[in-house]
């Protein structure tokens, strides 16, 4: 029975020799317990290189791979069988502890304190596609990790560190696809190089709005590849800048990786409009900042032929930079360059430049000038080089507060931009106004394309401030302009500016689009004291329900006219004082005594409306004419209007359109009364009523109903109704008391005066016994259904009255 059993556990081993190959020093093992196979091998082939272990999955089907208690007990444990094997080879058992050089786990699950006492081993690399704890002490004493380092690949989401588990005193090399496991290494306090092992360029793709963007942490470089302005029959831009605040080179690998933008741009494209385009037939604008072009690089941009415009913008952490060999050499529209360069080294290698497009260089290094004219002589270039060195002085005395002010003499302008209360986390302020208060200020052209105006400054400044470079249009979010003349477009595409105030103290105009794009506006504040502010064509955003506010009227009447044309949902909320005495609504034709009397000369309910009373004014206007509101005089217009009408009764007055030359008709019955209404720019409803009778009154005693009125001379028109009605089978009806309903108006029997409103009352009559008391009228001495016949025959005149209203 013993002999069976040992048998059984012979026939039931888990560790095994796989496989051993003497001549090239390679064994396997495995162990079906652990689902774990290790090879044991000398490094090169060479046992005085030291040997490798590799541990891996046995069955890709049999569960995580570990360790198991076996494995530890077996002859076969690496252990003990390197012991055998040199003792076999060498005659004396060496220990692995003392030859391993190299350990590969690959998914495999380890103890604590595992490796820890394998001093000698210089290289570690861990794969792992799982989330995985490495635990304490499991290599505490590798202390010669440092000589080849330790690589490890990982696609899981949850790296952890036991405590000890390297050697925390030597500073090593760690090589990672995963920022994971690099932020785990540093949380766990180690020293250490951190060399990126992944694909060189990540991307993310927004195609919504047609932009993707690929970082290649391993160069320093990301690129933004997107439409020109969200549409891509305009083409496409490309913009290259460091990551991670390193300085980007772009390097022969990240040309060959798979996302590079070439290859990444003709799948995107084909996935969003089914055709393949190539990167070198849709970029127009190309940007590098802080970007170099790796030596070995060469002809990267050679068959970009639709480049139109370029940006190279190099600050001074660059002492020098170069333009590799055919960089640019088939760029054959461009039209315009930008240099700026702050080093003191600026190199041009064969064939860089296209030289054949007549197209300008703009830079402001004296060195890049230099240089580039030499090439240009070299190579009998086409292009013109423009010294462009910034006429902007930039005053850095307050950046400490985050406040940094610039100001050109030949524009006259200076502009303040700072943090807002100091932090840039509320966004930022700028101040736009003149450097000299006495001469005039315009944004002008060359002071756009100075490389200190505000936009470019502020990109650079931005990156100072936060690590990140930042442009103006995305973090402007209060913004005052005083005495500039402002350019077309200039603030188009600052989205988010909240609040916005102009001064201005001449006779001013805001440009078209200049503002069109501000979508997050909440208060624009307009303080003015010329004579006459002009807005050009969709100067301001039209969408948002944002609020003006204005004292003068000037600018009032401005904005109001050009919410009118253009449909604008702002608000204007108008501060100052209604300039009623100043205003009439002018009548062609009538002398200037006659104009008199239609000036405004009330205001309405509230501020922006203004009024004018009919009642108080003779009604007969000239049959043919037109209508403006104006002073009289003519000097100052708030335009000729073609919409007065009146309410459905057609009393009133209506004029047609007078840009078809159409008159109005004009009924001017000598009782009507109404009002004139101007609000906002807009003529409204204007109500009109005839003159009418007053509204009587009627009241009742002694058995009759008394009619008065304010209006003399009248004739009552009146109706009665009695309640208490019903049925009854008795011969008789004892009566209570009774109500009458009556209902009255006035008119004018000779039609000079419209039906007054009508009047309406009910009376409730109790009646009491007694000849001629109470509601005995017939005087019988009884209250009977006899007096209410006699009542209503005195009421509907069948029976003398001596009150003539009665």
């Amino acid at each position: 029975m013993a002999i069976m059993l040992l048998m059984g556990i012979t026939a039931k081993a888990t560790v095994t020799l796989v496989s051993a190959d003497t001549n090239n020093y390679i064994w396997t093992v495995s162990d079906t317990q652990g689902n774990l196979q290790y090879v044991l091998e000398a490094r090169e082939g060479n046992p005085s290189n030291g040997f490798k272990l590799t541990l891996s999955q046995l069955d890709p089907q049999g569960g995580t791979p570990y360790i198991s208690t076996d494995m530890y007990n077996s002859q076969y444990y690496w252990e003990s069988y390197f012991y055998t094997l040199t003792e076999q080879q060498f005659g004396t058992g060496y220990s692995l502890t003392n030859n391993l050089k190299e350990l590969v786990v690959n998914n495999v699950l380890l103890d604590a304190g595992l490796f820890q006492y394998y001093t000698e081993m210089r290289k570690l690399m861990l794969n792992y596609d799982y989330n995985v704890t490495i635990p304490d002490n499991c290599f505490g004493q590798c202390e010669d990790l440092w000589k080849e380092g330790i690589y490890v690949n990982f696609s899981g989401t949850n790296f952890q560190i036991g405590v000890d588990a390297f050697y925390l005193y030597n500073q090593f090399n760690l090589y990672t696809n995963s920022t994971v496991v690099r932020d785990a290494f540093t949380q766990a306090k180690y020293v250490f190089n951190y060399i990126y092992t992944g694909p060189r360029i990540v991307v993310t793709a927004d195609r919504t709005n047609m932009v993707w963007t690929g970082i290649s942490e391993a160069d320093g470089v990301q690129y933004e590849l997107g439409a020109i302005d969200g549409n891509p029959s305009n083409g496409f831009y490309l913009t290259l800048s460091p990551y991670n605040n390193s300085k980007g080179y772009i390097s022969t690998e990240f040309v060959g990786d798979g996302n590079f933008w070439e290859p990444y741009f003709a799948a995107e494209s084909y996935a969003v409009s089914g055709t393949a385009y190539q990167a070198a037939n849709c970029i127009k604008q190309l940007t590098l900042i802080n970007v170099a072009i790796n030596g070995e690089v060469t002809n990267l941009f050679a068959s970009y032929a639709e480049i139109d415009s370029m940006l190279i913008n190099m600050d001074n952490n660059w002492s020098d930079y170069w333009i590799p060999e055919g960089t640019f050499s088939g760029c054959t529209s461009l039209e315009k360059v930008t240099i700026n360069f702050a080093g003191s080294n600026f190199w041009t290698n064969t064939n860089c430049l296209n030289n054949t497009a007549s197209y300008t260089i703009y830079t402001n290094s004296v060195v890049a000038e230099n240089a580039l004219n030499v090439y240009k002589n070299d190579n009998s270039s086409a292009f013109t080089v423009v010294n462009t060195a910034s006429a902007v002085v930039i005053d850095d005395s307050q950046a400490s507060n985050m406040i940094w002010i610039g100001s050109d003499v030949d524009s006259n302008v200076q502009f303040e931009i700072g943090a807002i209360n100091g932090s840039p986390s509320n966004g930022f302020y700028m101040e736009v106004s003149r450097f000299d208060t006495s001469k005039p200020a315009t944004v002008t052209a060359a002071l756009r394309n100075d490389p200190n105006f505000w936009e470019p400054f502020f990109y650079y400044t931005s990156y100072g401030v936060s690590g990140e470079y930042h442009n103006i249009n995305e973090s402007l979010k209060k913004l005052t302009i005083t005495d500039v003349d402002m350019a077309q477009d200039l603030f188009q595409y600052y989205s988010v500016i909240r609040e916005l105030t102009l001064n201005y103290s001449y006779d001013a105009t805001i440009p078209e689009s200049c503002f069109s794009e501000c979508s997050e506006l909440d208060t624009v504040f307009v303080n003015f004291s010329g004579n006459s502010l002009g807005i050009d064509s969709w100067a301001f955003n039209t969408d948002n329900n944002y609020v003006v506010k204005t004292a003068d009227f000037a600018a009032k009447r401005a904005f109001s006219t050009y919410k009118n044309n253009y449909g604008a949902q702002y608000t204007i909320l108008y501060t100052g004082e209604v300039p009623l005495s100043n205003y009439y609504l002018i009548i062609d034709g009538l002398t200037a005594a006659e104009q008199e009397q239609w000036r405004f000369a009330e205001s309405g309910d509230n501020e922006n409306e203004y009024i004018i009373d009919l009642e108080a004014n003779n009604l007969t206007f000239p049959t043919s004419t037109t209508f403006y509101v104006g002073t009289l005089d003519g000097s100052i217009s708030l335009g000729t209007y073609n919409s007065i009408y009146a309410p459905e009764s057609g009393w009133g007055i209506e004029l047609v359109n007078l840009e078809n030359g159409k008159t109005f008709p004009f009924i001017s019955p000598s009782y009507l009364v109404g009002r004139i209404i101007f609000r906002d720019g807009d003529w409204k409803n204007i109500q009109f009523d005839a003159k009418r009778c007053a509204k009587p009154t009627v009241t009742y005693s002694d058995g009759k109903l008394h009619f008065a009125c304010d209006t003399p001379g009248v004739t009552y028109n009146y109706n009665i109704s009695f309640g208490n009605g019903g049925d009854t089978s008795e011969t008789e009806v004892t009566l209570d008391s009774y109500t009458i309903n009556v209902s009255v108006s006035a008119y004018m029997q000779d039609g000079t005066l419209a039906g007054s409103e009508e009047t309406q009352e009910q009376f409730t009559i109790s009646p009491t016994s007694g000849s001629g008391q109470g509601g005995d009228i017939n005087g019988d001495g009884v209250v009977n259904i006899a007096d209410i016949t006699a009542v209503a025959n005195i009421i509907l005149g069948k029976a003398p009255a001596s009150d003539p209203n009665e």
